[in-house]
């Protein structure tokens, strides 16, 4: 075995598995299983996992421990970080945490591919709609209006983007984010309502008027 010793404060061991993995079980194996005293086996510990190292979950908590080796099956669906906190690292009240070997089970999962919210740019007219798309990453995702300038409204459910009614034109921005906390944007550029000017006029046979337009997105006819 190799032996893994801390006396720092915290104490705890963490590996990097280099991609996205499946998790079925660990082992530890304790100070009696590398050919030390019972009495320096991990006594509180708990084992954490994490997609990016810094947002933790704990599958593994234990309490009063005397065991050379212990076996703690998990099912972990996606990780890429694990880490072992020792709270309390012997029976004896020796203060050094001492491990022989950490063993991590399960499976590597495929690439992701990555975070996309469809269409990545859109135009409408004052309260038009856009229907949006979340793909890859991880889910489950998380959208928001990130900058919110037409007094739009997101429904949610469905992705439906619903466009302000703003003075003049402006431009929202949509936020995809996925369970690892990857971001994906889109914008939509929202015109002010379409108005002609004068919308009332009495003329006689034969005169001409002019009309002004303002306020479109694109052409008007």
């Amino acid at each position: 075995y190799n032996k893994w010793c801390s006396m720092a404060s915290p104490k705890y061991l963490q590996v990097d598995l280099g991609t996205n993995c499946e998790l079925t079980e660990f082992v530890l194996y304790h100070a009696q299983a590398g050919g030390e005293i019972a009495g320096w086996n991990t006594k509180d510990f708990n084992i954490q996992v994490s997609l990016d190292g810094k947002d933790w979950t704990t599958p593994v908590n234990v309490s009063g421990n005397s065991a050379d080796i212990t076996t703690h099956p998990v099912d972990v669906k996606r990780a890429r970080y694990v880490k072992l906190n020792v709270a309390a690292p012997t029976q004896t009240g020796d203060p050094a945490a001492r491990i022989y070997e950490f063993v991590v089970r399960g499976k590597e999962l495929p690439p992701e591919e990555p975070l996309v919210i469809s269409p990545t740019e859109a135009k409408v007219a004052a309260g038009g709609t856009v229907q949006f798309t979340v793909t890859g990453g991880q889910p489950p995702y998380t959208v928001s209006i990130s900058d919110n300038q037409s007094g739009a409204y997101y429904g949610g459910k469905g992705h439906l983007y619903a466009a302000g009614k703003p003075s003049s034109q402006v431009t929202d921005k949509i936020q995809a984010k996925d369970a690892a906390g990857k971001v994906a944007v889109a914008t939509v550029e929202v015109g002010a309502p379409l108005v002609i000017i004068p919308s009332i006029m009495h003329v006689a046979a034969g005169r001409t008027l002019q009309f002004t337009v303002t306020g479109a997105l694109g052409e008007v006819k």
